[in-house]
């Protein structure tokens, strides 16, 4: 069996060698041309390597590579009523970028549906939205993503409470968990939360979001999608919940891949069926100064490991990451800006077009399959994640 760091390493000539060979050509309305540091004093050497590093992914994600590039989107442009009276639902409301997008659309007016499972924590969220913005329509929804059950008595409540749903933000989620991985109804917890909850969410709800029309799907992604294994084996259900076949980066990465590639299906099956008014598209929010990580990390790696990992991300949080006003924006951006007019796109700070990192992101026949085995995963039975719970338990121990 291969070491993780072997298949890190082929995993990354794979990728390089698809790259180089795809090249831009498959993204011919993105620009990649330099964006001009401010001193053109420089020699050939350092541009050369600025050139390189504001075209990565890595520069797309933190303040500094957009830090001489035009913002695609602002705050003002919600001044204009385009969200007044409209239902807006936000799953995983209660922190981070998730709170800072409700702030935002309950201040422009909008009947905002906090999705939270913590009741107290989105009690206090609750509170501190209708004193920031008296008068705003905010509302609480209990859901939690790693819940079949949940899920459907949210979408049921939501549908008795609302009859139009305008937006639907996918942007709650959770870090892939050490080993050994944890279960959330018999699947592997990081994909649960991440994309089946969303998944079964949004199909639930998906007749009221077509009646409501204009209307618009916004899936909270992550460039960290790239270390997805860019192998399909990966769509079974035995090697999500086996703690030796993927480590804890690529469990999260094919967690933000099947969010992407969830949306661009949906879009594609949006389009075919006529329904060009809703529009489904995948962001990512860029490295933001949340407690996403830091906040159960001793949980998840001990309380020393835990401890060096709050230190670090703390640092990092303070040198090279958005705070949460700009980490919503790309994300609002999506819901609500009259100059997206199309779905199926993939969207990043702030606001921006850009290129899919894996080859499986865009791929039509992926989608299709990742749809069917998601479908599958709903289909199942208790007694069959019981079984499913006990296999996996049984041979981590």
């Amino acid at each position: 069996m291969q070491s993780t760091r072997q298949r890190v390493r082929l995993r990354t000539v794979q990728r390089f060698r698809w790259c180089r060979a795809k090249g831009s050509a498959d993204t011919p309305s993105i620009s990649l041309s330099p964006v001009t540091p401010p001193s053109h004093g420089l020699p050939l050497s350092m541009l050369r390597w600025w050139d390189a590093f504001e075209q990565s992914d890595f520069a797309r994600s933190i303040p500094l590579g957009n830090r001489y590039r035009e913002r695609g989107f602002s705050l003002a442009e919600l001044n204009d009523g385009c969200l007044s009276g409209k239902v807006v639902l936000i799953t995983g409301a209660t922190a981070g970028i998730g709170r800072e997008t409700a702030r935002v659309v309950a201040a422009a007016g909008a009947i905002t549906v906090l999705g939270c499972r913590n009741e107290a924590k989105g009690k206090a969220v609750l509170e501190e939205l209708t004193a920031s913005s008296p008068g705003a329509d905010v509302s609480l929804l209990p859901l939690d993503l790693a819940s079949r059950a949940s899920i459907d008595a949210a979408a049921a409540q939501f549908k008795a409470r609302h009859t139009a749903l305008h937006v639907l933000i996918n942007n709650g989620g959770i870090p892939a968990s050490a080993s050994p991985l944890r279960l959330a109804d018999g699947v592997e917890e990081c994909f649960q939360v991440n994309h089946m909850g969303h998944f079964q969410l949004t199909l639930a709800l998906l007749p009221l979001i077509k009646a409501s029309s204009p209307s618009r799907i916004v899936h909270v992604s992550s460039s960290a999608h790239r270390y997805a294994p860019l192998h399909e084996r990966w769509l079974s259900l035995s090697f999500l919940n086996d703690d030796s076949s993927h480590s804890m980066v690529e469990r999260y990465g094919m967690a933000k891949l099947a969010q992407l590639s969830f949306s661009n299906e949906l879009h594609r099956r949006l389009q075919a069926s006529g329904c060009t008014q809703v529009l489904s598209n995948a962001v990512h929010p860029g490295i933001v100064a949340t407690g996403l990580v830091t906040d159960n990390a001793r949980n998840n790696f001990g309380p020393v490991l835990g401890f060096l990992i709050e230190v670090v991300m703390g640092l990092r949080n303070k040198v090279m990451a958005y705070d949460v006003t700009d980490g919503a924006l790309t994300q609002l951006y999506a819901a609500a800006s009259h100059n997206l007019t199309t779905g199926g796109g993939y969207y990043v700070p702030i606001a921006q077009p850009w290129r899919i990192a894996h080859p499986l992101g865009d791929d039509e026949a992926f989608g299709k399959a990742l749809w069917t085995f998601s479908e599958e995963l709903l289909a199942r039975s208790d007694d069959t994640d019981s079984r499913a719970c006990a296999n996996v338990t049984a041979g981590s121990q």
